[in-house]
């Protein structure tokens, strides 16, 4: 594995069971996240900006495209999973 950090975290992503946010709607869910600061994503594809706002629009919530080489990106990564940060994970 080239990048163990980053396997784990997409491994942990797609471990997750979905079935753990079952108990609350949607609607409840979308609540809960308005309460939250915006949504800010990081990819190394121009089209993250593109898809933070349709993301925004189908959701009504703030979400904010950066669009970041690959190489920032795994070290932000590999900086917010040092720091036990919840912003590195999914």
């Amino acid at each position: 594995m080239k990048h163990p950090i980053l396997s784990a975290t997409m491994a942990f992503c797609l471990a997750t069971p979905m079935g753990a946010y079952a108990q609350d709607s949607e609607a409840e869910l979308l609540a809960a996240a308005k309460t939250e600061p915006p949504l800010t994503v990081y990819d190394s594809t121009g089209k993250i900006k593109d898809m933070a706002e349709n993301f925004a629009a189908k959701y009504g919530l703030e979400a904010i495209g950066q669009k970041v080489s690959a190489t920032a990106q795994l070290e932000m990564i590999i900086r917010e999973a040092q720091a036990k940060t919840s912003s590195a994970m999914c």
